[in-house]
């Protein structure tokens, strides 16, 4: 690394069985617990964010009453909250990765 290279850390959400990772959102398609992994990561600030992340894309696919993907999901007793449980997604095939990523040179993602 250069005096003049700018990098930026990151985490992000890796399935362990496939490599590929929490894929970032899409507002189109709906919300981020509605897609399935891809290899176009997420990426998180915080190791807590992506933590947290994994946990509600386990806890199944949520989205408001009326059938919205949409929305800010930060209250699980929230009644307009619904979802729909997805049993095969497990929270121990997830890992919470750091990556690095210097301006002009490929990311970096630890083994």
């Amino acid at each position: 690394m250069t005096a003049f290279d700018i990098s930026y850390s990151f985490y992000v959400v890796q399935n362990v069985k496939t490599g590929l990772f929490l894929p970032a959102k899409n507002t189109k398609s709906g919300g981020a617990t509605a897609q399935e992994f891809s290899g176009i990561p997420r990426l998180f600030a915080r190791k807590r964010d992506a933590r947290s992340s994994a946990k509600w894309w386990c806890d199944g696919v949520w989205f408001m009453s009326g059938g919205s993907l949409g929305g800010y999901f930060d209250d699980p007793d929230d009644p307009d909250l619904c979802v729909t449980r997805k049993p095969e997604r497990k929270l121990e095939d997830l890992r919470i990765v750091p990556l690095t990523y210097t301006l002009g040179k490929p990311m970096e993602i630890a083994p």
